[in-house]
């Protein structure tokens, strides 16, 4: 069924007066298209010189994989024929695809400019967008918005939505109105925001809140008021001026006004050097996603993890999922990681991931669920009092993590906590190193602050974060809010990823250290999308990245496996301990060191019964009870 689609009366035309040639097409210049999907739309080709012309429709090498067209048509002369288009999404990746249609024949060519953006259905997907007509307007004027409410499942919906003009500067709100809509899988309509009348000049946003189902999505877009500039003479004269500048070099205005116009219609992408971010053949660089609303992958340093990380973001921002990816990638390239756990989320290194919200998203970042699911070797110990004894040079193993839960402490005991694991850190010898060699992750320490009861963990963590860096240990801390960390401290994190985040001093200090534009997308990110910020790249400025789904299972085991790593990997710190103490007497423990390594890699792989079995044998030979 042929499917035409016109956006708010946008019409695409080119046109060439006297040249033989004119396209009309209702192909939007920037659309969206769910991958599996087809849409069908039409070209008009209109024969404009004295000759019959055979003219050959195509696209070029950037659609060719997503359009299918006519790729012939013979029009009398005066007369139109019409061209089919078809848009193909069955086997194609997701991401935004830009390209041309060329229309030739007869001496003349004309290019069709499109933009479609093909994105993943899911069960839940439900998206609003929200834009301007127009950048400008009168202050008496009025504002016409396109509004664009999508999702996955076919069903009738209803829902309200809250329109809001609110001062760039100031914040405060100047305009507010109500609107119910209806749709099933797609809506699409204009409102005029109107009267706004003696609006002062200046800057501004609209902000559209859509509530469906006692769920709320937020939408924004900017505009600014000025005075009228034109009048009939300057009319007039832009009027020849654009007639001048088409003939001169239409082409090369086209071009740039859809590249223009291209940058405006993303969420995410600003002008970004890619040459000046982290990334290249270099197998050393950590692999973490995609940079966001393209195919572009999106690399870490190691290196920079050694001048520490802090990953932030609301409850359900993808924000602990991130902080997984990012250890994933130090375990992949033989970085032991230790994590200090609050939450027991981070138990599930040892578990395949099984989850199929993560693993719809494979398809996004080229990754194969049959071969690239696995788990980690680790152990999970727990840490029950505020005074823990951790061999850290134990926990040096390439490849392995190491997890200390430590939810069954209160908040106080969680600071003494960590003030006595910082402090058993700066008790060992370590050789100084300018390459990562341990990654150290600390959850939840928003709970260190005063404001939450914490007490001294903060400034041990401060002291961490200053001198870590010699021995090649990097520091990444995971907190729901950043803008409560005292400059002392992040001052010495170089790398800062902020999530989602609905906290207000979050995003008034995005917006004062990095622009308006960068405050408001913080605060309507998609899960798993994240604003990354090192003053060592992209000139300082942030850019966004979309994580990549997790090789391993990122949720909290079950209780009952989880009590059954606590008790054997006690069990081995025993005989760890009486083994110790045997060979400083100068008995031959050599052999029984091996059997307990054995025991500890069964372990580490999740084979309880061949553990204890190992276990058990150790103590009846060296008579422990």
């Amino acid at each position: 069924m042929k499917k035409k689609i016109v956006i708010t009366g946008l019409l695409l035309l080119l046109a060439s007066s006297g040249a033989g040639l004119s396209v009309n097409s209702d192909i939007p210049s920037l659309s969206v298209i769910f991958k599996g999907d087809t849409q069908i739309y039409t070209a008009d080709i209109r024969n404009t010189g004295n000759q019959t012309t055979t003219y050959t429709i195509q696209p070029d090498e950037d659609l060719q994989s997503i359009i299918d067209v006519q790729e012939e048509i013979t029009v009398e002369p005066k007369e139109s024929g019409e061209a089919r288009i078809t848009i193909n999404a069955t086997e194609i990746s997701e991401g935004l695809k830009v390209g041309n249609i060329i229309v030739s024949g007869g001496g003349q060519e004309k290019s069709i400019p499109a933009g479609l953006r093909v994105v993943r259905r899911s069960q839940s997907d439900l998206r609003l967008d929200i834009q301007t007509t127009a950048d400008t307007m009168r202050p008496k004027g009025v504002m016409s918005t396109l509004t664009v409410v999508s999702s996955s499942e076919t069903r009738n919906r209803t829902g309200e939505i809250i329109y809001g003009v609110r001062d760039a500067v100031s914040g405060n709100r100047i305009y507010k109105t109500t609107r119910n809509i209806s749709f099933s899988n797609f809506g699409s309509f204009t409102y005029d925001i109107d009267p706004l009348e003696e609006l002062p000049l200046g800057e501004y946003y609209i902000q559209g809140q859509l509530t469906v189902n006692n769920r709320t999505l937020t939408a924004t877009d900017t505009f600014r008021a000025t005075n009228p500039f034109w009048n009939a003479r300057r009319i007039k004269v832009a009027l020849f001026s654009i007639v001048g500048a088409i003939i001169i070099g239409g082409g090369f205005y086209t071009q740039r006004w859809y590249q223009e116009h291209k940058q405006e219609e993303s969420r995410y992408v600003f002008p970004v050097d890619y040459s000046k971010l982290p990334g290249g053949d270099d197998n050393r660089f950590f692999e973490v996603g995609k940079i966001a609303e393209t195919e572009k992958e999106a690399f870490i340093d190691p290196k920079d993890l050694t001048t520490h990380a802090i990953v932030a973001g609301s409850t359900g921002s993808g924000k602990s999922v991130t902080a997984n990816v990012v250890a994933e990638e130090a375990l992949e390239n033989d970085i032991p990681v230790v994590v200090f756990d609050p939450t027991a989320q981070w138990t599930g290194f040892v578990k395949e991931l099984k989850d199929e919200n993560l693993e719809e998203h494979y398809d996004r970042f080229d990754m194969d669920p049959e071969t690239e699911e696995h788990p980690y070797p680790g152990i999970i110990k727990e840490v029950s009092s505020e005074n823990p004894d951790i061999d850290f040079q134990q926990l040096k193993q390439p490849g392995e993590i190491t997890v200390f839960t430590l939810n069954q402490l209160t908040t106080e005991q969680f600071d003494e906590a960590v003030r006595e694991i910082i402090d058993q850190i700066f008790e060992i010898e370590w050789e100084e190193s300018g390459t990562l060699e341990m990654l150290v992750i600390f959850d939840e320490v928003h709970r260190l602050l005063e404001k939450y009861g914490g007490q001294g963990g903060y400034h041990a963590l401060e002291r961490g974060a200053r001198e870590f860096r010699k021995w090649g240990i990097g520091l990444m801390m995971c907190s729901q809010v950043t803008a409560d960390f005292k400059q002392a401290i992040s001052g010495n994190i170089m790398t800062e990823i902020q999530m989602q985040t609905k906290s207000m001093e979050d995003i008034e200090r995005i917006e004062k250290k990095y622009g308006e534009q960068f405050a408001k997308r913080i605060s309507s990110e998609d899960i798993g999308t994240g604003m990354i910020q090192n003053s060592n790249y992209n000139e300082g400025e942030p850019w966004f990245v979309d994580f990549r789904p997790t090789y391993h299972n990122p949720h909290k085991i079950p209780d009952q496996e989880m009590e059954k790593y606590h008790r054997l990997s006690k069990k081995l710190d025993k005989i760890r301990e009486e083994l110790d103490r045997r060979d400083e007497e100068g008995q031959e423990v050599r052999d029984k060191k091996l059997e307990l390594q054995l025991a500890s890699d069964k372990l580490k792989e999740g084979r309880f019964k061949m553990a204890n079995m190992y276990i058990d044998s150790l103590k009846d030979e060296m008579d422990m009870s």
